[in-house]
C-alpha cells in the first residue's frame, strides 16, 4: 500500500473567507532515504498573507509573485497522488483549502482515503496535546529542521512520525540474511498494520513477517 504524506500553507486560516493555499508538498511514506516527493508553491492571485500566517511560515507575497496558480499544478498534484490514500494532520483544514480551490478553478478532485493523523492520536492519547511537534518530541523525532512551518518540512516529519507510530522503521534487522531484510522492507505499508510481539520494539504486518520467516527456513 502506498500512502503519501500531505499537507499546505496558506495565506490565513478561513478559506471561506478567500484565503488561498501557497504552499503544497507530498512525501511518499517509505523506508528509502530518497522518498518521492512533489512540492510547490503558487501565487496567491492577489489574496494578501495576513500577518499571523506569514509569523507561522515566512512566505511573503512577493516571494510568490513569479509562481503559478494552484490550477496549473493541479493535474501534477494528482498524478502524484495515483489514487493512494493521503496521510494528513487535522485534514480537515487542508482538505477545506484544497476543495475550494479545486471548485473554484473547476476541476474536480479525487476520491481517496484521508488518514487523520490529529483524530488518530486523540483516539490512541487522549488528553494529551497531540500536534505534529509533540507527535515528534513522543516519538524522539529531531525538530531542529522546522525553525518555520513548511510544507515540506512538515510532511517529512509526518511520513517519520507515521513510519515509527506504527512500528515500520524501529526493526533491527542487521543479523539476518539479506534475502529476509529485503523481503521485509519491501512489503507494503498498512493503513492498519498488524502487531506481533517478537524481539523488535515494533513489528511490521504480520504478512511481511511471514515472508521474512519463510526466507529464514530456506
Amino acid at each position: 500500500m502506498r500512502l503519501i504524506a500531505l499537507d499546505t500553507e496558506t495565506t490565513g486560516l478561513h478559506s471561506k473567507n478567500g484565503d488561498r493555499i501557497i504552499e503544497l508538498a507530498m512525501t511518499e511514506i517509505t523506508r528509502s532515504e530518497s522518498p518521492r516527493e512533489f512540492h510547490a508553491y503558487f501565487n496567491p492571485q492577489g489574496r494578501e498573507i495576513s500577518p499571523d500566517a506569514f509569523a507561522v511560515h515566512g512566505i511573503s507575497a512577493e516571494f510568490l509573485e513569479d509562481k503559478p496558480t494552484f490550477a496549473e499544478r493541479f493535474g501534477e498534484i494528482v498524478d502524484f497522488i495515483d489514487g493512494a490514500p493521503l496521510v494528513i494532520h487535522n485534514a480537515p483544514f487542508d482538505l477545506e483549502f484544497i476543495r475550494d480551490e479545486t471548485l473554484e478553478a473547476g476541476l474536480i478532485w479525487p476520491e481517496v482515503s484521508v488518514i487523520d493523523t490529529l483524530k488518530l492520536a486523540s483516539r490512541e492519547r487522549p488528553g494529551k496535546h497531540n500536534s505534529l511537534d509533540a507527535l515528534c518530541n513522543w516519538l524522539g523525532i529531531d525538530l531542529s529542521v522546522r525553525t518555520k512551518h513548511s510544507a515540506i518540512i512538515d510532511t517529512r516529519l509526518l511520513a517519520e512520525v507515521y513510519l515509527r507510530w506504527k512500528g515500520q522503521s524501529t526493526l533491527d534487522l542487521t543479523s539476518a540474511p539479506q534475502a529476509a531484510v529485503e523481503a521485509a522492507l519491501n512489503a507494503p505499508l498498512p493503513l492498519n498494520p498488524a502487531r506481533i510481539a517478537l524481539t523488535a520494539p515494533e513489528s511490521l504486518p504480520a504478512a511481511a513477517w511471514e515472508k521474512f520467516f519463510e526466507t529464514i527456513k530456506l
